[in-house]
């Protein structure tokens, strides 16, 4: 027997069909074969059904990457930049909302996502600096000149989310400081006169307690900054001067609530209402009072700002401050994939009215 014909001998391997094979088989041209694997919206439903068909039976897996990589000079792949770590990003519901709309744009033109974490900077810093994609989406992160620098020595498309302007770079905004404002009208509108402030974190140094001016002022987290100021500029209006409003920043999490409110309640004695500068703090805030048996609102009145889908769905709903979460991460892989000549995209907010929110006792 000859030694090619050995029954031990695997097969050789069958050669890698090519487009030209499933046109071939399929019966339709090259071109067809590339637009049903490339764009096919193109390509009516009983054609793409023909040539996956014909795929199928050649054993096809789909385009090659790296030739794909090595035509259009693209990866394939947007990245997205996240200050905490990844369980912050699929944790948080805002965050998760952003990701949600970057996810979505991607969808809708083949491409991947990838999520970085800068809790460790140093391994961010690798990380970014090795990374295959074709730019980055930086959310609500401080301008780390290491990250910074790297992300930008790669040369790739890089546009910022919740944060101020970054020379270089594309930006989406929200009104922050003017939905703030509105929320601080609110109150006011219903006769509060006491009120009290959660701030998320304004420096990335776990720390908990009572806020001065020059922290916000220091603080490198533009979307809570901003926030800040609009609560404080309209009580100032009002003849509520910002030393006399208690402000406690918080550690994102439900513990951080739980220390922070007795102090909150010390440091604003009969105190009628909250501004939570997000919704999570406002959901942790009010069920910390419903366990001190205080009624929200005919206690105090609580908002938050954000408008995630659990602000709706609570006891009582709460009233809270909307920005667009899922639009702010389409808005953001828009600009980097296809700018079209923008370079930054903005959006209002929108004050909702629920239940949380009502007239100051007595």
């Amino acid at each position: 027997m000859p030694e090619d014909a050995s029954p031990d001998k695997p097969d050789a391997p069958k050669p890698k069909a090519r487009l030209r094979d499933i046109a071939t088989a399929a019966g339709v041209a090259q071109g067809t074969v590339s637009n049903v694997f490339n764009h096919p919206e193109r390509v009516s439903e009983a054609i793409r059904a023909k040539v996956m068909e014909a795929a199928g039976a050649l054993g096809y897996q789909g385009p090659d990457p790296l030739a794909r990589m090595l035509r259009t000079g693209q990866i394939g792949t947007v990245a997205v930049m996240i200050p905490e770590g990844l369980g912050y990003a699929f944790g948080d519901p805002a965050a998760l909302a952003l990701i949600q709309g970057v996810a979505a744009v991607c969808d809708e033109t083949g491409r991947g996502i990838s999520v970085y974490a800068a809790a460790d900077v140093e391994a961010a810093r690798k990380a970014l600096g090795s990374a295959a994609v074709d730019g980055f989406i930086m959310y609500c992160m401080e301008e780390e000149p290491g990250v910074l620098d790297i992300i930008r020595s790669r040369g790739l498309p890089v546009v910022t989310v919740d944060q101020p302007l970054v020379a270089g770079c594309r930006t989406v905004t929200v009104a922050d400081r003017s939905g703030a404002a509105a929320a601080a009208r609110h109150l006011l509108g219903l006769g509060h006169r006491r009120i009290g402030v959660l701030s998320m974190e304004l420096m990335p140094d776990e720390r908990e307690g009572a806020v001065s001016a020059r922290r916000i002022r220091d603080s490198i987290y533009d979307a809570c900054q901003q926030r800040l100021y609009g609560y404080l500029e309209v009580l100032e209006e009002a003849g509520i001067p910002a030393g006399r409003v208690a402000i406690e920043e918080c550690l994102f999490e439900a513990a951080s609530i739980d220390r922070s409110m007795p102090r909150l309640m010390r440091r604003q004695p009969g105190m009628t209402a909250i501004l939570a500068t997000c919704d999570r703090l406002a959901l942790w805030a009010m069920d910390w009072l419903a366990r001190q048996g205080l009624s929200v609102p005919d206690d105090i009145s609580v908002i938050g700002f954000d408008d995630i889908a659990m602000a709706a769905a609570v006891q009582p709903p709460l009233t809270t401050i909307r920005q667009p979460l899922v639009e702010k991460g389409r808005a953001a892989a828009e600009l980097l994939i296809d700018p079209r000549g923008r370079d930054e995209i903005h959006f209002g907010t929108e004050l909702v009215l629920r239940g949380s929110t009502g007239p100051a006792p007595g």
